[in-house]
């Protein structure tokens, strides 16, 4: 039987989630998904709470005759708790990049319909928990369906942490940990009836709040340094880079897409966007977080590389550019690029080293084009 002690963990753990929602609803004004599902979840364990409160209450106020108060007031904390561990995996869902339509979400509610549908059958309920005469919870033989509940989720939690591992970056050890601990706080309460598995959900809930945190952060620190259309570092990230550098040999290029207006005026802007992405994704392969977008169709990269093993890969850059193919564009993309090299010190001028590059492919550009006019006068 639960003693009257459980109030020191089921209030504390209302308290807690209801200061987190209350927070998070004055303060956070752009709710994303994932945001809404931690609310969620937290609005869930908050009315866990006060439903096992407000039964206990009326057990220790020796109002026996709130039977069936008792019994909804225990139900309904049963299938909010439920609907709380529901809604922290999809939390975790949302947070990758992937797309979460209702079909998905009801997919994966599938685990929380059979449950509550099991808990609103008397019978089948009776061998979870039951309420004595004396309005005390009891748990039954059939108690361990609320870990197998549990455990369902946290397996989901840390197979879709697996999966999309690279959205969650240095915090998917932290996430498969706080859904272990979960788990370990749901065995315990079964195996010694100790009603600490909520408490545990709501400091897990605080730690979730300081993974979204991050994640918000981790969001902001992308928009800062990277261009959206490319996926590449953008101008800010290049002078960050370069102050890095101090005391090293670099190498630079810039390039830019030849003809870039005539895919504009051709095919339209979407081509023109296309064009570009296709260069970003080049880039990153061959240069990945040393290309940045310096603006429109100029590109530069910068590394620390031996300048033989750059020219080499540049070149290799350039003819893998050359032959991708791009739906709908019969014309295929090509690159000019200028290159410098230059020591980093503290007389050293990003300006200077990227106009000698821009020199360097003006000049590329120029031989090309005589090249071009003298092949044409001989024919």
């Amino acid at each position: 039987m639960i003693p009257e002690i459980l109030l020191e963990y089921d209030v504390p753990a209302g308290m807690l989630t209801l200061l987190l929602l209350i927070f998070q609803t004055i303060y956070i004004k752009d709710k994303r998904p994932s945001t809404r599902a931690l609310m969620h979840a937290e609005a869930a364990v908050c009315v866990y709470a006060v439903c096992r409160a407000y039964s206990v209450f009326l057990r220790v106020d020796g109002r026996v005759d709130e039977y069936r108060l008792v019994v909804l007031a225990n139900l309904l904390a049963s299938i909010a708790q439920a609907v709380a561990v529901f809604f922290v995996f999809l939390f975790f869902l949302r947070l990758t990049s992937r797309q979460v339509d209702k079909k998905l979400a009801l997919a994966c509610a599938i685990p929380l319909l059979a449950f509550v549908a099991f808990l609103l059958v008397p019978p089948l309920r009776d061998h979870v928990y039951v309420i004595s005469s004396r309005s005390e919870y009891v748990s039954g033989p059939w108690s361990w369906i609320g870990v197998l509940y549990a455990a369902v989720y946290v397996v989901m939690i840390i197979v879709t942490a697996t999966i999309h591992r690279d959205d969650f970056q240095n915090r998917y050890a932290a996430v498969v940990a706080l859904g272990l601990f979960l788990l370990l706080a749901n065995y315990i309460d079964y195996r010694f009836a100790t009603r600490i598995d909520t408490f545990v959900l709501a400091l897990c809930l605080t730690a979730f709040a300081t993974i979204l945190d991050a994640e918000s952060y981790d969001m902001l620190q992308k928009i800062s340094l990277y261009d959206e259309l490319s996926g590449l570092k953008n101008r800010y990230s290049l002078l960050r880079d370069f102050d890095k550098l101090q005391g090293e040999d670099i190498c630079l290029a810039i390039m830019d897409i030849d003809y870039f207006k005539r895919f504009n005026d051709t095919y339209g802007h979407v081509a023109g966007d296309k064009v570009i992405q296709l260069t970003g994704a080049t880039l990153r392969h061959f240069f990945d977080g040393q290309s940045y977008r310096y603006g429109g169709d100029e590109f530069i990269v910068m590394t620390k590389m031996a300048p033989p093993a750059f020219s080499k890969r540049m070149e290799d850059l350039r003819l893998a550019i050359a032959a991708q193919p791009l739906d709908g564009i019969a014309d295929h993309v090509t690159l000019s690029y200028g290159k410098a090299y230059a020591h980093v010190d503290e007389d050293a001028r990003l300006t200077r080293i990227i106009n000698s590059a821009d020199e360097n492919l003006y000049h590329w550009k120029k031989v090309r084009k005589d090249r071009a006019k003298y092949q044409l006068t001989l024919e």
